[in-house]
């Protein structure tokens, strides 16, 4: 392990000043040429594309952060007609096909009777489907009533807003075209 700061500055300090003079003017310049390399790599495009990958990760962490803060009570979205079946059927179709061994054999099956059935034959799952997101839409609808989505749509908003336009060439105050 290197000497500690303290030991170095122990060690600078007892150099000659010839040694002295010359080590500082030698960190001087180093630190001179690092800061016009900064400089310089400021006006790269490399730089410009770090930047904008910088502010659209940020962008994106605090509205990920917002939706876990302000969108945990928000209502959920109701499920599918087919999903509805799925999840009520699930029982009978293994009962009535015990060869069917894990969760892929037993949707694709599920699938299959779902695509074989006519509308009337759905129609029970099509009118739970729709009685749930009627519900839905009158939850979400006090929900966004609510304070928190409020709060949340303001954090959206701050990141999403349009670009302020840019006066076009030929446009407002200007030298005019001379008659």
């Amino acid at each position: 392990m290197g000497k500690s700061k303290e030991t170095l500055q122990q060690d600078f300090d007892q150099l000659p000043e010839e040694d002295k003079a010359a080590r500082t003017q030698k960190a001087k310049e180093l630190e001179t040429k690092y800061a016009e390399e900064v400089a310089t790599f400021h006006k790269s495009p490399a730089w410009k594309a770090y930047k904008k990958q910088q502010l659209l990760h940020q962008k994106r962490t605090n509205i990920t952060l917002a939706k876990s803060k302000f969108l945990a009570d928000a209502p959920k979205k109701p499920p599918a007609a087919y999903r509805i079946f799925a999840n009520e059927q699930r029982a009978d179709i293994m009962k009535q096909h015990p060869q069917l061994k894990g969760a892929i054999e037993l949707s694709t099956k599920t699938s299959e009777i779902w695509k074989e059935m006519s509308q009337e034959d759905k129609k029970p799952w099509l009118e739970k489907e729709r009685a749930a997101h009627q519900e839905y839409l009158k939850a979400r609808e006090a929900y966004e009533a609510t304070d928190g989505y409020k709060a949340y749509l303001k954090v959206v908003s701050r990141y999403s807003g349009r670009p302020k336009a840019k006066a076009s060439p030929g446009k407002g105050k200007g030298k005019g075209k001379g008659k």
